[in-house]
């Protein structure tokens, strides 16, 4: 008896669109999370930029899309950002792309989501309007409607990130956004307070998302790391490095330097790490051969102590330094906790 697979084997299967070719479909609900500082809002600038002009995005093709970014920085912010993009790639005519604001009133996702629906349409309305007004052609009907929230937590106030049913209210309220004719959601969040700690909040947040990307420190270089790709390969991973740019404001009168995404390729390892962090991989790595259980980070920092030249006398002084640089091994993925929270090294870390 012949297998039923549940659809017409005679008819070929459609791919999703994509909208950003290899890496991002239509009709997605995507997180970009780490810590505070690791230029997440410079890259979701990048992001907007790319989107808005429909050109490529770390080497992948973007769709043209209307932008509505959604956050705290005021409008004045968001323009500096973007002109940074144009200056150090030097583009022309920045005025001539459009990337919307929603205003400071914050989503109410929980609640009234119809009437952050109806502002949500607004915007992208105005954003089309804009367009018209600054380039004297009409939109192609064709582009993409692109919502960038940054960040889910200064936007959503009172919000418990922790609580299953205040989560999925906020992901039923971005699956009504989309379900108004919005192409895509980029959500950037923030992940927890151990630097192995992943997506901050419930769980809920990674089951629902589709695609997930994790932006990690690593000295001078940010690593885009792909968690989870819905329709598209995990564990890609691209770098980039903030740089800064003069840019003119003729209204002004006045130059700004301004930081801008730059990317850049993976350096060797061994490279991103201080001489302390590698002093301390060199303990960890000792310990690993002599010790059949790994050791906690309370012991490790005991051992490493005098190693640094720290005596007991300067036994605070050394637990900040201690803690940064075990903070810092934890981050670059260099070591890691094991379930009995002993310290580990990473698998690729020798």
């Amino acid at each position: 008896m012949p297998l039923h697979f549940g659809f017409n084997e005679q008819e070929e299967y459609v791919p999703p669109p994509e909208l950003i070719e290899g890496l991002v479909s239509d009709n997605s609900l995507n997180f970009i999370y780490g810590y505070p500082g690791v230029g997440k809002s410079i890259f979701l600038a990048e992001l907007a930029a790319c989107l808005a002009e429909g050109r490529e995005f770390f080497s992948h093709h973007c769709a043209q899309s209307l932008v509505i970014i959604a956050c705290e920085e005021d409008f004045n912010g968001m323009r500096e950002k973007n002109a940074a993009v144009h200056c150090a790639k030097m583009l022309s005519g920045f005025d001539d792309i459009v990337i919307g604001t929603l205003g400071d009133e914050g989503l109410r996702l929980i609640g009234d989501i119809g009437s952050t629906i109806e502002r949500i349409n607004e915007a992208f309305y105005d954003a089309e309007e804009h367009l018209v007004r600054r380039t004297g052609r009409t939109p192609d009907k064709f582009l993409k409607k692109v919502l960038i929230i940054d960040t889910l937590a200064s936007l959503c106030p009172g919000v418990e990130e922790n609580s299953s049913k205040d989560m999925s209210t906020v992901l039923e309220g971005l699956k009504q956004i989309k379900a108004s004719g919005v192409d895509a959601i980029f959500v950037a969040h923030h992940c927890g307070k151990d630097a192995s700690s992943r997506l901050r909040g419930h769980s809920n947040l990674e089951g629902r998302a589709d695609n997930i990307w994790r932006l990690r420190k690593n000295r001078e270089q940010t690593q885009v790391y792909v968690e989870k790709a819905k329709h598209h390969r995990n564990g890609a991973e691209f770098w980039f490095e903030i740089a800064t740019t003069e840019v003119p404001f003729q209204n002004a009168g006045v130059r700004k330097s301004l930081p801008y995404l730059k990317p850049s390729k993976k350096r060797d390892a061994k490279f991103c790490l201080s001489n302390d962090e590698k002093a301390l991989m060199e303990i960890v790595s000792e310990l690993s051969t002599t010790s059949h259980n790994p050791i906690s980070a309370l012991e490790l920092r005991k051992i490493a102590g005098p190693r640094f030249g720290y005596g007991d006398d300067k036994g605070e002084a050394f637990r900040k330094k201690f803690k940064r640089l075990l903070d810092g091994l934890l981050e670059k993925d260099r070591l890691f906790f094991d379930e009995n929270h002993g310290v580990c090294l990473a698998e690729f870390a020798s």
